[in-house]
Parts: structure tokens; C-alpha cells; sequence
């Protein structure tokens, strides 16, 4: 009697596991409904833990892996469709969007596979590869979807997404065609947009621009240049690489776009870390939780490793006009999928233009440069003067002693970068006539003063003497210089 009853036992247990998971399937639909996604989520999963328990068929987990998946598919297009200013105040913790994604494609994945003959698991997969951006895979997924003869409904909407992922492809195929003659020094790559310098050297125009930022000479040669923002492109030499590397040079016609920067203006396309004003040179770390910034630095560590980093306004939500440019120096990603990243200030930027991706801002910006036209000697003997009251003001910190305020100076000066040397400033100008000598002089006064004057005005602003917003705005040397002058500690 007890041996036959075990088998009913059994029936039983099962029977009510199933019954269980239903259940837990039925509230799981109706939080979806509600929008309450999270919850969702853990009912579905539930369900999932309690018939993967009893060995449930096939079809049964499939259908409750492929419900989960739609959830975290939904959670990960609700994140992105955000509202930046919503998430500047009301932070958002937890994943980022991709991670969402990859979690819904895995369940995608599990449902097709048990039962490959469904044409909704296969859509929902091509759907979860195109929300964790492999747009090859599911233009794929797609046309694997059609050709499983989906219902109407299905078929418009499986149709209407392969669109949607080949309008992202086009343009990108095409054979690769050598054209060693024509790679650009800085990046390797073929010509894009390219500008012959003075001494006969060329570059893609984007390329060039980015290596003035760091001193104003001839990558190639190191030959004092005179660049600006509307550097002509060489016309002739375009022409060639259209006509000879056309399918290749559309590749990096795509690249550049890619990178958010508008070759016939100059201007780019940054994505913003809204938290505070940064100063190029300026150093700090940082420990990304949202998931909006999350994506927003894998990105940028995939790409050109930079953002922009900006403040608010002190009345209101609006942004400031102005910000700075950094750079990741370190990036360590954590379990739970936090980064913990260290920046550097590289370039101030003005924005024209905002708009929003996937939870975060986009700002449209023009780089800021100071006044090329100021005398740079006379800014030099200012700089000069600021750094003399600061090594003051650092002597007598140092003075004050204690362990306290030893820590406090050392945290200070670790939010700079190294201070700026007087390399190549000590000659002096003799004669009426410019020489390549005087003018590389010249350049380096300039180039001092102005390093300077961020040196000194993160150091003070990070102690809140100075407003590091007006410094990042200004185009003048001798202003900002002044400025840090008549700062009070420094009196």
C-alpha cells in the first residue's frame, strides 16, 4: 500500500508545482499591466524556479523564460526613454540598460531553443538583439522570425523591425580596399576630411584638431602650427580618396559620425555627466551607479574614452551653458556592475543645443579656445605673479602643520594634474623681426599662462574662492589670471 502510494504522491507534488507556477504567472501578467516591470520580474521568476523544480516540459518553461524576457525588455526601454532631468532628481540604482537587455536576450535565447519552431521566440530574440545594439544578429533573428510564418500581426511587426536594424546597417558593406598610401599618422586609418599643414604634412582634419589641444606643433615634424577650428580641408586629396576608396572612406565618413563629431562645423556631439563644473586639468574620481551613466561610460570607454561632465543651474533644473571635456584615465567595473573611473579635465566646451539618448543628455558643442591675440608675455609675467601667491598660500598651509591639515592640502592637490613648467618660456624676444625660435617662445608663454590659470583655479575653486564656472567660460587669459589674482586667500 505504501509503495503504491508514492507514485500518487508524487503526481500530487507536481500537479501542485504547476498549479503554483501558473499562479505566479497570472500576477506576474497582471504587474506587467500595471507597468510595476521589477515585480514582475520576480514572479516570473519564480514561477520558472518552481517548474524548473519538477522538470516541467519544455514548452511550459519556454513560454514563462520568453514572458520574463518581454519584462526585461521593457525595463530596459523604459530606462532609456527616461527623461534626463527626471533622473538628475530622482536617481535611478540598479542596472544599465544593456545588462537589462543581455538578460532578456538570454531568456530569448533559452525559449527559442526549446521550441525552435516558434516564430514569437524568435522575434523576441531579434528584439533583444537589437535593444543590446548587434544589429547583424538580429536583422538575422528577423528574417529567421519571418520564415517561421508568423500571424499578421506578427509579421508587420517583425517586419517593421528589420527596417528599422537595416537602415542602421546600410552603408556598412562593401570590400575593403588597400590604401596604405593614404592612412593618416595619427589614427591609421584612411584619410577623412584631410588638411595639409604648412610644412607639407596631412592629417584627417578631426585628428589634427584634437592634437592642438595639446601643444600647437606639427605632430609629424613638431613644426610651430597657427591651426584653428576652420582648417581647410584639401580638396583635391578628398576627391581622390571619394573616387579611389569610396565604400572605405564611407566607412569613416560613419566613424566620425559616430564619435558625435560634425566635420563642416567643428562642432560635436557630447554625451553629458551631469554633476558639477570640472576644469581642464582637473582631476577627480567617480562612482557611476546610475544606469544611464552606466551606459554612458561603456560607451565611451568602447569609443573615445571622454564625456562631458556640466553642472545645474543653482535656480532650476536647466544645465549651464558652459562645461569641460574629460577624460577616463582609470576604469574599474565592480561585480554589481558600478564603475568606479578616474577623470582629467581635457577641453571646455559651450552648448548650443541638448537633446536626450537613452536616459542621458547629448549636448550639440563648440570647443572654447582662449583669445589667440593676447600679448603672451604680458599674460606670462601674470601667471607668473598668481604663482608666486600661490607657492605663499601653499608654504603657510604647510606651516600650519598637523596631521589634519596635511591630509587636507595632499586631497587638494591630488584633484590637479602636475603643475605646469616654465619649459621653453625663459628666452627673451630681441629684435624686430619673429623668428621660429621666438615664436615657439611665444607658444609656450601662452600656452603656460593659460595651463596655469586652471592650475591655480581648481586648486581654489575646489576650496570655493573662485566660481569654476566663470573660469570655464572665459576666453581671456589675462581675465581668468586677474580674477585668480584678486582672490581673497591669495591677497
Amino acid at each position: 500500500g505504501d509503495e503504491g502510494g508514492r507514485p500518487e504522491a508524487s503526481c500530487d507534488v507536481v500537479h501542485m508545482s504547476v498549479s503554483s507556477a501558473e499562479e505566479l504567472a497570472r500576477k506576474g501578467r497582471k504587474l506587467e499591466e500595471e507597468e510595476n516591470l521589477e515585480e514582475s520580474v520576480d514572479c516570473f521568476s519564480q514561477a520558472l524556479d518552481v517548474i524548473s523544480s519538477v522538470g516541467g516540459d519544455d514548452s511550459a518553461v519556454a513560454s514563462l523564460a520568453s514572458e520574463r524576457a518581454r519584462v526585461y525588455l521593457k525595463i530596459c526601454v523604459k530606462i532609456k526613454s527616461r527623461p534626463a532631468q527626471l533622473s538628475e532628481s530622482h536617481a535611478l540604482f540598479g542596472f544599465d540598460p544593456l545588462q537589462i537587455a543581455e538578460r532578456g536576450l538570454g531568456d530569448a535565447e533559452r525559449a527559442s531553443k526549446l521550441v525552435p519552431s516558434s516564430a514569437a521566440y524568435q522575434g523576441l530574440r531579434a528584439w533583444a538583439l537589437y535593444l543590446c545594439e548587434n544589429y547583424e544578429s538580429s536583422a538575422k533573428a528577423y528574417r529567421s522570425a519571418l520564415g517561421l510564418d508568423p500571424g499578421p500581426t506578427e509579421r508587420s511587426e517583425y517586419q517593421e523591425g528589420l527596417a528599422r536594424v537595416e537602415a542602421l546597417l546600410k552603408g556598412k558593406g562593401g570590400a575593403v580596399l588597400e590604401a596604405d598610401d593614404f592612412e593618416c599618422s595619427l589614427c591609421f586609418k584612411l584619410f577623412y576630411e584631410p588638411v595639409t599643414t604648412s610644412c607639407g604634412h596631412t592629417f584627417c582634419r578631426s585628428c589634427l584638431l584634437r592634437s592642438q589641444d595639446y601643444g600647437n606643433r606639427c605632430p609629424a615634424c613638431r613644426t610651430v602650427l597657427f591651426v584653428t577650428s576652420k582648417a581647410a580641408v584639401n580638396v583635391t586629396l578628398r576627391n581622390v580618396l571619394r573616387k579611389h576608396f569610396g565604400a572605405e572612406y564611407d566607412r569613416r565618413r560613419e566613424e566620425e559620425t559616430a564619435k558625435g563629431v560634425d566635420q563642416a562645423t567643428g562642432r560635436a556631439v557630447v554625451p553629458l555627466f551631469v554633476m558639477d563644473v570640472v576644469l581642464p586639468h582637473q582631476r577627480m574620481a567617480l562612482n557611476i551607479f546610475e544606469p544611464r551613466y552606466r551606459l554612458l561610460v561603456r560607451r565611451a570607454m568602447s569609443g573615445s574614452r571622454t564625456f562631458g561632465m556640466i553642472g545645474l543651474r543653482r535656480r532650476g533644473d536647466d544645465i549651464l551653458g558652459v562645461g569641460c571635456e574629460v577624460r577616463i584615465e582609470e576604469c574599474n567595473c565592480l561585480p554589481d556592475g558600478r564603475f568606479q573611473i578616474e577623470v582629467v579635465g581635457t577641453r571646455r566646451f559651450r552648448v548650443s543645443r541638448c537633446e536626450e539618448q537613452d536616459g542621458y543628455r547629448l549636448a550639440h558643442a563648440e570647443y572654447i579656445r582662449d583669445d589667440g591675440e593676447e600679448d603672451a608675455n604680458a599674460n606670462f609675467a601674470l601667471a607668473r605673479e598668481v604663482d608666486e601667491k600661490m607657492e605663499v598660500l601653499l608654504d603657510q598651509m604647510r606651516g600650519r602643520g598637523g596631521g589634519q591639515m596635511s591630509a587636507v592640502l595632499h586631497a587638494l592637490l591630488r584633484s590637479t594634474s602636475k603643475k605646469p613648467d616654465l619649459a621653453g618660456c625663459d628666452a627673451e624676444r630681441e629684435g624686430a623681426v619673429v623668428t621660429r625660435e621666438e615664436a615657439e617662445v611665444w607658444g609656450a608663454r601662452r600656452s603656460y599662462a593659460e595651463d596655469l590659470s586652471f592650475w591655480v583655479g581648481t586648486f581654489l575653486s575646489t576650496i570655493q574662492q573662485v566660481d569654476s564656472a566663470r573660469l570655464v567660460e572665459g576666453t581671456s587669459t589675462r581675465e581668468r589670471l586677474e580674477m585668480l589674482k584678486a582672490a581673497r586667500i591669495l591677497e
